[in-house]
């Protein structure tokens, strides 16, 4: 099977950045306003600010790709850089639909009948390459089914 890539479309990177410098500035402001009114509140505000610059430069700087598929199964990339990967024999079933932001690869575990779920942001990727990406497992997997995501349902 061919391997096949899919990144993160380059303007939701550029919202990505924004959204970064965005938070930076705002951390400063922040900063600048609890030392000038030595306001604890403020402390506070720049604290929690600067918090969500750094996940978002992480993020910004460790994800370039959403998705892989090749001959092993599904590798998925989280927002934090760290890989999980599904092999053909463990999927089960999706639930990746292109218009919505999240889906996820649904796989096997062994325990008591267990699933466990591989979140695929098609957000990141777009509507077109979350198709593309179905179509990949589907080609390698023809029974491969979509399941209506819910929660706490047997």
């Amino acid at each position: 099977m061919k391997e096949r890539v899919f990144p993160v479309l380059p303007e939701r990177r550029r919202a990505m950045a924004l959204n970064a410098v965005a938070y930076l500035v705002a951390s400063g402001l922040g900063l600048w306003l609890a030392v000038a009114t030595a306001h604890w509140l403020w402390w506070i505000f720049a604290g929690v600010v600067l918090g969500l610059f750094v996940v978002t430069a992480v993020m910004f700087v460790r994800r370039r790709t959403v998705a892989k598929v090749d001959s092993d199964g599904v590798t998925v990339w989280l927002p934090t850089g760290r890989t999980m990967v599904a092999r053909w024999s463990e999927i089960e079933a999706h639930t990746i639909d292109p218009e919505r932001r999240l889906g996820a690869v649904l796989m096997r575990s062994g325990a008591a009948g267990r699933v466990r779920v591989l979140p695929v942001s098609t957000r990141l990727m777009g509507p077109d390459a979350a198709r593309a990406l179905i179509a990949a497992m589907q080609e390698r997997l023809p029974t491969l089914e979509y399941r209506v995501p819910s929660i706490g349902r047997k």
